[in-house]
């Protein structure tokens, strides 16, 4: 092995989108483990439920054997990942409401991602992927592991201009 190929960065590009449970947790994983993987994160959203509607297929909280599945494979996932952070629970409304909204957070992301990259700095990948996965970071708590944030008796969670603008500000 040379040198050269000791301090090679790994470069992924990562498609997401809020509303998946799957993504929180890569989410979670990726950023644990950036500096040790070596890699050269590339932030893309996408959203989710048109990638679905192109393919013909269904969220999984729509077809019912999946949706039964799904409820275990995010518990099992937050125990396997170590996790803590994120809820026991997937949000109620997480298939609906948040779904229909997502792609509004999807897009909020797309435009603060490239201000992000636009902005003079003297380091700017370094600082611009820290300042993203701090953003991201915000949005998945926000859907995913904040228990204070959903709505009391309910578990759902309220996803507005407001709430965008909350998560925005940290």
């Amino acid at each position: 092995m040379t040198l050269r190929n000791a301090v090679q960065k790994f470069k992924i590009i990562y498609y997401f989108d809020v509303v998946s449970p799957y993504a929180c947790c890569s989410f979670f994983v990726l950023k644990r483990y950036m500096s040790h993987w070596n890699l050269d994160l590339v932030l893309k959203p996408v959203f989710l439920g048109g990638i679905m509607k192109l393919a013909e297929n269904q969220p999984p909280a729509m077809h019912p054997l999946r949706a039964a599945y799904l409820e275990k494979d995010y518990l099992r996932n937050k125990q396997y990942f170590n996790l803590p952070e994120m809820c026991d629970e997937i949000p109620n409304n997480l298939f609906s409401a948040v779904a229909r909204k997502s792609l509004q957070v999807q897009r909020f992301l797309c435009y603060a991602f490239d201000k992000i990259d636009n902005e003079g700095d003297d380091d700017p990948r370094k600082n611009a992927i820290q300042n993203k996965l701090a953003l991201l970071q915000s949005f998945f708590e926000g859907v995913h592991c904040d228990k204070e944030g959903r709505l009391q008796n309910e578990n759902q969670v309220l996803i507005d201009d407001a709430w965008i603008m909350k998560k925005a500000e940290r």
